[in-house]
């Protein structure tokens, strides 16, 4: 029978059986730094391991190849062999946790290659997220055993590899891993983490070591943009942003107090402007809003039109300013002729309406103006202006009382003794209806 060694205590055993006696001893690991062993102390690992060698022990039983002792040899990869001693230069030594827990997982990823890129993927898969929970669960966050286990698993996944798996792979769960990898490294290695990073380099971690795994980081994250064209991210450094810049206040030029209709304009200008307000609350009319949110206008004057110019030399536009923003009591102030509201406007959407069965809803809405925007286009010398209104009440004006109630009503609105007003006489009409509804429920009666 198989019999699990001492030194070897993962290797599979097909079928249970008696302890076996004392004489018997398996074949041993080779001399040296070996790792043959090292996946029973990790239960994702040794689980996965246990599965790699029943595979193994099934093919080579179809085979008639069946090999009596311990499986340390999986699909040609020797988990047996001692490891190559590593160079002193390098920070990591070769009996380092890193080191060997890397060669493990390495080995593994060896072993889970048979030809079927599908297949090879599914036990990549088993392999590589074993390997992750068992890192995490190495000790706390800042702990030395997890540093080395986190750059371990870092210099597998890129020392191997893993092209089948990131082929035809779950693209889901290849996300996943490297978002929890690089998760796992940004308290360890960020420049804002400085506490956590001092901690690791108080608990034994060396300072070289630690830019070794920086180093180790930035390989897996270029062989990954490099060999999946970008499409698999891998942040472990968390890069301090740079706080923002407050914005230069646009420029707003003052309207004068004359209009500039009372301006020094010809006749013509005249007339095209007030014929230029009427057409622009025409398009604001026309322009489809909601109950909630603003809606934008876009108009054109083209270099020859009067209007055009008349507002260009209102405004100082020119080379030196080429746009500017006016709010909407600023461009009514400019253009008199236009309205204060503009009614009743399109309608694109709005939360609740009430009407007979049967009937189409119909809504009577006034947009008031919030801004506008002119530019000055310099190739072509025309003014675009985008205007800027949305809704501010709806109401039909016979029953508003027309146009200049319903201006009068704006302008109280925003007042907090006219908010408050409403606020208590909805409150005091409220409370009429819900005692008439109790006293309908005490009669039983109809309402």
């Amino acid at each position: 029978p198989n019999w699990p060694s001492a030194e070897c205590e993962s290797c599979f055993s097909p079928s249970p059986g008696p302890t076996p006696p004392d004489t018997h001893r398996p074949a041993m690991a080779r001399k040296g730094v070996s790792i043959c062993g090292l996946e029973k102390q990790y239960e994702g690992l040794h689980r996965v391991y246990l599965q790699l060698a029943a595979r193994e022990q099934e093919i080579r039983e179809g085979m008639d190849d069946a090999r009596p002792g311990p499986c340390t040899m999986i699909n040609g990869v020797d988990f047996a062999a001692a490891l190559s001693p590593l160079p002193r230069s390098m920070p990591l030594k070769t009996d380092s946790d890193a080191n060997r827990f890397a060669m493990l997982v390495w080995k593994m990823l060896d072993a889970c290659e048979s030809g079927s890129v599908g297949g090879d993927a599914c036990r990549m898969d088993d392999v590589i997220f074993a390997a992750a929970d068992d890192a995490k669960e190495e000790g706390h966050s800042f702990s030395p055993r997890r540093f080395e286990h986190l750059l371990g698993l870092t210099l597998a996944l890129s020392n191997h590899g893993v092209e089948s798996w990131l082929q035809r792979g779950d693209p889901h769960n290849v996300r996943v891993i490297f978002k929890s990898l690089g998760d796992g490294w940004k308290p360890l290695l960020s420049p804002g983490a400085s506490s956590q990073k001092e901690k690791v380099l108080a608990a034994g971690v060396s300072t070289e070591l630690h830019q070794f795994a920086i180093e180790a980081c930035e390989a897996l994250q270029r062989q990954l943009a490099s060999d999946r064209e970008g499409k698999i991210s891998f942040n472990f450094i968390a890069k301090p942003r740079a706080p923002r810049q407050p914005r230069e206040p646009k420029a707003t030029p003052a309207v004068p107090a004359a209009t500039i209709i009372d301006a020094a304009v010809s006749e013509q200008e005249a007339r095209e402007l007030r014929a230029f307000a009427a057409h622009l609350s025409e398009q604001v009319r026309r322009t489809p809003h909601s109950e909630k949110g603003a809606a934008a206008t876009a108009l054109e004057l083209h270099r020859g039109s009067a209007a055009g110019g008349a507002l260009v030399r209102a405004l100082g536009l020119g080379k030196d300013l080429r746009k500017v923003e006016l709010s909407g009591a600023q461009l009514l102030a400019l253009l008199p002729a236009l309205p204060k509201t503009v009614h009743p406007v399109a309608i694109r959407s709005w939360s609740k309406v009430v009407c007979m069965q049967g009937t189409r809803p119909n809504i009577y809405a006034w947009a008031g103006f919030m801004s506008v925007a002119l530019t000055l286009v310099a190739a072509s010398g025309a003014l675009k202006l985008k205007v800027t209104s949305r809704v501010v009440g709806c109401g039909i004006p016979s029953y508003v009382g027309g146009e200049d109630a319903f201006d009068d009503y704006l302008t109280a609105s925003g007042s907090t003794e006219f908010n408050a007003w409403k606020k208590r006489k909805r409150d005091e009409e409220m409370g009429l209806h819900v005692a008439k509804f109790r006293a309908a429920l005490a009669a039983r009666t109809h309402l």
